[in-house]
């Protein structure tokens, strides 16, 4: 389904190992607004690369790529910057009992998992405006 999709995907080459601090970047790619840059290059980066993503050293090549500053990627993964953030993350994650990715949530209400057609997406955002529709009305 990826490569129909132009996504490219080596498990050939995936490498194992924790993603913690590289969920500590992308927080701080969100408060620069370059959290879709990186994630987008970090995902590329491990699952068509082979890159070990809990490399301080290639976290921090790969951050400043997508423009993210050196020195406060340095800082970050130096630190405990953005842990609680991440932990707060995974404990969202087993209160809605996410156990693989890609997962999807909606409104916090709607949840799915694994790849979909676009339509299921559409039906569920058309779902979530109708249903803050009715709330906004009350």
């Amino acid at each position: 389904m990826a490569a129909a999709e132009g996504v490219e995907l080596r498990f050939d080459l995936v490498r194992g190992g924790s993603t913690f601090d590289a969920h500590r970047v992308l927080q701080l790619a969100a408060a620069l607004d370059l959290q879709d840059e990186a994630k987008e290059r970090l995902l590329r980066a491990r699952h068509a690369e082979g890159e070990l993503l809990s490399d301080h050293e290639t976290l921090t090549r790969l951050a400043v790529e997508t423009g993210l500053p050196e020195r406060e990627v340095r800082d970050t993964l130096a630190t405990d910057r953005f842990a609680d953030a991440v932990r707060e993350d995974e404990r969202t994650a087993a209160a809605l009992d996410i156990h693989a990715v890609p997962f999807f949530v909606v409104d916090r209400r709607m949840a799915v998992s694994g790849a979909q057609q676009p339509e299921l997406f559409v039906k569920m955002l058309e779902k979530a405006s109708q249903q803050e529709a009715r709330t906004s009305s009350m």
